[in-house]
């Protein structure tokens, strides 16, 4: 039986920090999944926190929004303590 591993304090952390961007940006779930390529319920599993990002989203994020890819997790870090 495979035990479903919980999101950790730095992937929530970066969830907020997308989740914050999409606010400035007013972007949707809808429309991320088409900017990333991506089906309606996988991005929204990740904005509602349920899980992580993959790092391979967080580069097209940093792409698409022009933020170095290391901002997603330098503010985390600032915001874990």
């Amino acid at each position: 039986m495979s035990r479903k591993i919980p999101v950790s304090a730095t992937e929530k952390a970066v969830n907020h920090y997308i989740r914050a961007q999409m606010g400035l940006r007013n972007e949707t779930a809808s429309s991320l999944c088409k900017q990333l390529d991506r089906s309606y319920p996988y991005v929204r599993d990740r904005v509602q926190g349920r899980l992580p990002w993959a790092i391979s989203d967080i580069e097209a994020l940093s792409l698409l929004w022009g933020i170095p890819v290391i901002d997603f997790f330098s503010t985390t870090v600032r915001l874990n303590g």
